[in-house]
């Protein structure tokens, strides 16, 4: 046996003993930083699950575990079906749960910082309030999912299926949106600044209150969305469709935007640089089949 692999076989026994006796994720959380930490938790994602797999461990007793100790750091969950379980509060971090389905699932509160949910099947799941720190989506179904108060940004959302989610104040700071779903979904109060929306389809969507201020909206379409209140300043809206979109109290100022484009919306009361416009312009908006479905008109 060669004096390397010898080192090799040595480093992973030490390492199985130091995760038997020591807390990883509490030890990768406050004391490991830096290139060591990197180091640690690609060691352990490799290590713990082999002991599991070692010890023969099944997905029944990775759940028993989970639901009496409240928590499966690392768990390796890969393709498990768990469709409606109950994991809220409880603590997934690090945990391998890509191409699970976990269809109409409760993870509200839950700690999935750097979870793997590559190709997940979280249709209709609730995960309002969880970390989501770091956690990895990529080509992910999250249609219907509540994710109410969640925070987002930086996580890569490509592939992901978005429609009919409701994203009420949560918060995708500088989030690449371009190749997500996001049809019917509900950005209520949402924290959307400096996002990348460029091409993306808003058509009818609930963005009351959202605040898009600097973010990329280039050719998106915002047919029909309700821009109640929303922060729109300093964004790039050129070439975007706003035909029907409601702005009312919307702040547009020093948002980059062409004025037959503009045209094109019912606006009131809009905020500029030079103070709010009073009354509506509808002169050149186009009225035909006009919904008015979740507007709120008031008295001016």
């Amino acid at each position: 046996m060669s004096k390397g692999f010898r080192n090799i076989i040595f480093l992973v026994l030490a390492v199985l003993l130091f995760v038997g006796v020591v807390d990883i994720t509490r030890f990768l959380d406050e004391a490991a930083s830096g290139s060591l930490r990197k180091y640690m938790l690609r060691i352990a994602e490799v290590v713990i699950p082999l002991k599991d797999r070692t010890l023969r461990r099944t997905l029944a007793d990775k759940l028993a575990r989970l639901q009496s100790t409240g928590a499966c750091h690392f768990c390796d969950l890969t393709e498990a079906i768990i469709n409606g379980a109950d994991l809220s509060e409880l603590d997934l971090r690090n945990a391998n749960l890509s191409r699970a389905t976990l269809v109409g699932a409760d993870l509200s509160g839950a700690n999935l910082r750097n979870a793997d949910l590559t190709e997940v099947n979280l249709t209709n799941a609730n995960l309002s309030g969880a970390s989501l720190y770091e956690i990895k989506l990529v080509n992910a179904n999250l249609s219907g999912v509540n994710l109410i108060g969640t925070d987002l940004s930086g996580v890569n959302l490509s592939g992901v299926n978005l429609s009919d989610a409701n994203l009420t104040d949560s918060v995708f700071l500088s989030t690449d949106f371009r190749e997500v779903i996001l049809t019917g979904v509900n950005l209520t109060g949402a924290g959307l600044r400096s996002a990348d929306l460029r091409e993306v389809n808003l058509s009818g969507v609930n963005m009351t209150e959202i605040n898009l201020r600097e973010a990329n909206l280039t050719g998106a379409n915002l047919t029909g969305a309700n821009l109640r209140s929303a922060d729109l300043a300093g964004a790039d809206l050129s070439g975007v469709n706003l035909d029907q979109a409601f702005l009312y109290n919307t702040d547009i100022t020093d948002a980059i935007i062409r004025k037959e484009n503009l045209n094109q919306a019912i606006l009131c009361n809009a905020i500029t640089g030079e103070g709010n416009s009073s009354g509506c312009e509808l002169s050149r908006a186009n009225l035909r089949e006009l919904s008015l479905i979740d507007i709120e008109l008031v008295e001016l």
